[in-house]
């Protein structure tokens, strides 16, 4: 009988060890599976950080004032076929008309014009025309598409913002 109880007493301890193990175990893989959730959590919060700083810098950049630039960075020996274009002026071109406008003396200005989203009277162009007429040695007019104002005179390193056609403020600029 005695036998019996240190047999029984032997198997209770076992069966206590291996259920003492088996919470162990358990507590290890719940803190396992804990670390892993959290690890994911992280990852995902700087994905989604990540992501949002994309968006806010796309909006940023998709709203900022879209204008003609006033460099002559990158510019190449070649100018436009005309005085008065109907087609957007190549940049690397837009940039040597604003160093020389005639290839050695005075910068060029460049009166730019967006008709496709704003609303042009029908002698608009003609009359921005009469500048590269009145001015031949300094003065281009071309389109410039996806501008965020309807006409931007252009010089190097300066430029005029208007909403309409203002002669006069026109001469000024190119007179300056």
């Amino acid at each position: 009988m005695e036998n019996n109880n240190q047999s029984d007493e032997y198997r209770l301890k076992q069966e206590r060890r291996r259920l003492k193990r088996e919470r162990k175990k358990a507590k290890k893989e719940e803190k396992r599976k804990k670390e892993k959730t959290r690890k994911i959590i992280k990852r995902a919060f700087r994905y989604l950080l990540l992501i949002l700083v994309f968006i806010i810098v796309a909006y940023l950049v998709s709203n900022r004032e879209k204008l003609p630039g006033t460099t002559t960075r990158g510019h190449i020996e070649r100018y436009p076929e005309s005085r008065v274009l109907s087609k957007q002026m190549d940049p690397r071109i837009r940039a040597h008309v604003l160093e020389h406008a005639d290839g050695s003396g005075l910068p060029g200005i460049i009166i730019n014009y967006n008709c496709e989203q704003f609303e042009c009277e029908p002698d608009f162009i003609d009359r921005l025309a009469k500048f590269a007429k009145d001015y031949p040695d300094r003065v281009y007019v071309a389109p410039f598409k996806n501008m965020s104002s309807k006409l931007v005179i252009s010089a190097s390193g300066r430029q005029d913002v208007l909403d309409d056609f203002d002669e006069q403020r026109i001469r000024n600029f190119i007179e300056r």
